[in-house]
């Protein structure tokens, strides 16, 4: 049977962890803020100095401009300018920065410091230090400062703008980071997608489980239980009427009893009478609806103590018949042929759902697997782990052709009810149209009093 399911999608990484991946880019993001705010203004001075051709006797010497501007950045002159600035030549080196002018031979030195004042005495220091060392032992002074140091901007550093962006950008790559190794070390399973890689396929995806789990059916319309009994039905060669389905998990807790209901329930609308057995002694399970009347359970069935028809109960007549897992004796144990002759007498007035114990807790799982015609495997992707998947596929790979897949389902959203006056339409009842012949008709409105 091909149970290859269309439906199953793959959360990205980032819709996954995606609060986390926000809160770390916010947290950048806001020192980043902070940092270009609180930057410290940085004021820039600018001194230019012309170096002359020197006299040799003969044709005049042109100055090495590479040479003069690594000259002008030497720790001989930086020694002598932190010497007239009364700090340390690796404090006054900070702020210097020496360039040649394009086709000149003039050198730009800058200095900047955070005061004006201390940036217009380093560019002096480091202006008459450079020129005092070119000068020093020749006739002719070479070089000439041709402007003092004056401002010539007022900043706070690297622009804000930038650190924002390096910060956003940062904020981005830890957030994906961390949310990748929160990921793989939480070990949860995070897509329907990545569950259809386990090995075994998923047949359906958010599946609408009611608020109250297996108290009661899911009252609305778009549940997906419709479209998974359908498939159901397809895949064991369309006769609704006597299929044996198992609903079970890799834990407790993972919404095995409501999926079950709803399904029975879905079986009953295809034309096919439905019981439900609750095979999970540890739970309440679908037990829980049945109300508080001693009845025989499941158990004395399988002891011949009781009919299978004394041990299932309808509540009503609009829900599925159910097998109660209690009995009014101690705990049998199981036997195997009997198990089997009570799941045919069931099946032979309809289908039989059973809700089963989990597969890594409870042995007996597999024994109810093998006298059904269905295994649906529920996932609850709140809470079910890649180890447990990896065991559950390694376990049931020998004898897995009744398992059709997995199936997920997602928490029931309770709608608020609109608060009308008297007299006023209900205005689901204002929006409902019906089609016919291609034409749109709408209904008569009924009003409240």
């Amino acid at each position: 049977m091909s149970t290859n399911a269309p439906i199953a999608r793959d959360r990205s990484l980032l819709r996954v962890h995606a609060r986390i991946v926000a809160l770390l880019t916010l947290l950048a993001l806001g020192a980043a803020v902070v940092v270009a705010l609180t930057q410290p203004l940085m004021a820039t001075v600018e001194s230019r100095v012309e170096l002359r051709p020197e006299s040799t006797g003969g044709a005049p010497l042109e100055p090495d401009m590479g040479t003069e501007r690594e000259v002008a950045t030497s720790g001989l002159v930086a020694a002598a300018a932190a010497s007239q600035l009364g700090t340390t030549r690796s404090e006054a080196e900070a702020g210097l920065s020496v360039s040649v002018v394009t086709d000149t031979r003039v050198l730009a030195i800058r200095y900047s410091a955070p005061t004006t004042e201390a940036a217009f005495n380093g560019g002096l220091a480091f202006t008459q230090s450079y020129v005092e060392a070119h000068n020093e032992g020749k006739r002719n002074r070479a070089a000439v400062a041709i402007t003092e140091p004056r401002l010539v901007s007022t900043s706070s550093g690297t622009a804000p703008a930038v650190i924002i962006v390096m910060g956003l950008l940062a904020g981005l790559t830890i957030g994906v980071a961390a949310a990748w190794v929160w990921d793989r070390m939480s070990d949860r399973v995070r897509s329907p997608g990545e569950l259809d890689r386990s090995g075994i396929p998923v047949f359906a995806t958010s599946l609408v489980i009611p608020q109250g789990g297996a108290r009661r059916l899911s009252s609305s319309g778009r549940t997906g239980f419709g479209f998974l009994a359908g498939r159901l039905v397809a895949a064991t060669g369309g006769d609704p009427r006597h299929l044996r389905i198992l609903v079970t998990a890799p834990r407790p807790g993972s919404g095995t009893s409501a999926v079950a209901l709803n399904v029975a329930a879905s079986l009953r609308t295809l034309g096919s009478d439905a019981t439900i057995i609750d095979a999970n002694p540890a739970t309440d399970g679908v037990a829980d609806i049945g109300g508080d009347t001693p009845v025989p359970g499941l158990g004395n069935s399988l002891l011949s103590d009781s009919s299978v028809e004394q041990a299932t109960r309808r509540v009503n007549p609009s829900e599925p018949r159910i097998a109660r897992s209690v009995m009014t004796g101690a705990p049998p144990r199981l036997e195997i042929e009997r198990l089997g002759e009570v799941l045919g007498r069931l099946s032979s007035d309809g289908s039989v759902v059973i809700d089963g114990p989990p597969l890594l807790e409870a042995p007996e799982a597999f024994v109810l697997a093998g006298h059904v015609d269905v295994v649906l495997l529920v996932a609850d992707l709140r809470s079910l782990r890649r180890r447990d998947v990896t065991e559950i596929v390694h376990l049931l790979e020998p004898t897995s052709p009744s398992v059709v897949g997995w199936v997920t389902h997602t928490p029931e959203v309770a709608r608020r009810r609109l608060r009308l006056r008297p007299g006023k339409p209900d205005r689901s009842e204002l929006l409902a149209t019906k089609r016919i012949n291609g034409s749109a008709v709408r209904p008569r409105v009924r009003t409240r009093s």
